[in-house]
């Protein structure tokens, strides 16, 4: 978890830094932040009104896609990340076949992402994703 807090440092979100750090079963590790796609410039305008949901991806995803660009595995890996993951994140997750997550339990009354956890945690749940809840400054455990 330190090392997905870490990865979060590096997000130019100015409302939340999220990070993630992906763990595959053969020790390869990609640590990302939500943050603009490759390419797309961060302009003061893409972070006014609800340019932060439409202008950057997730954290969790970006850990997915990194792992697809250089044809790394994400079967049975683990997925650390600082913040609870959304609904399209949890579907993401399940779908890159990650079978293991470690993240903050969520926070239902959060106004932004409150009735989103309660899906996602289904699509968790229900997808075979072993949840384990821990402070973003924990060690993992094994």
């Amino acid at each position: 978890m330190r090392q997905a807090s870490e990865a979060a440092r590096a997000s130019p979100n100015r409302v939340r830094q999220v990070g993630a750090v992906l763990v595959t079963t053969d020790g390869t590790l990609i640590a990302t932040c939500n943050d603009f796609p490759a390419g797309v410039r961060d302009l003061e305008e893409r972070h006014e009104g609800d340019g932060r949901f439409v202008w950057m991806e997730h954290a969790e995803r970006n850990a997915i896609f990194e792992a697809a660009k250089l044809g790394v595995r994400t079967k049975d890996a683990m997925l650390a990340t600082t913040f609870f993951p959304c609904i399209d994140c949890a579907r993401a997750i399940v779908q890159a076949g990650i079978t293991r997550l470690c993240t903050p339990a969520p926070d239902y009354a959060d106004a932004v992402w409150g009735q989103s956890f309660l899906r996602s945690r289904v699509i968790l749940e229900e997808g075979g994703v072993a949840t384990q809840f821990a402070d973003a400054d924990e060690s993992l455990k094994p």
